[in-house]
C-alpha cells in the first residue's frame, strides 16, 4: 500500500545513483523534493538501476513472483 501525502512516513537513506520515478512501482512513492544528491550536478535519476533496486526493496521488501 502506497502511503498519502498527508502520511507520516519513515524516511531511509540510500546511497547509490538515484532513483527512477518514472518506474510504475516507483512513481507514487517519490516526490522530485524526496530525492537529493550530495552533488547537485550529478542529478537524482537513477542511470544504471540499482539505486531504483534498492529504493523498491527499502519500500516494497522482496518481491517473488509465484506460479500458479
Amino acid at each position: 500500500m502506497v502511503p498519502s501525502e498527508n502520511a507520516d512516513g519513515i524516511a531511509v537513506c540510500l546511497l547509490d545513483t538515484g532513483v527512477n520515478r518514472a518506474h510504475a512501482l516507483l512513481a507514487p512513492v517519490f516526490s522530485a523534493d524526496d530525492l537529493h544528491s550530495v552533488n547537485p550536478a550529478w542529478g537524482t535519476d537513477d542511470d544504471h538501476g540499482h539505486g531504483s533496486e534498492m529504493s523498491g526493496l527499502a519500500f516494497f521488501g522482496v518481491l517473488i513472483a509465484t506460479e500458479k
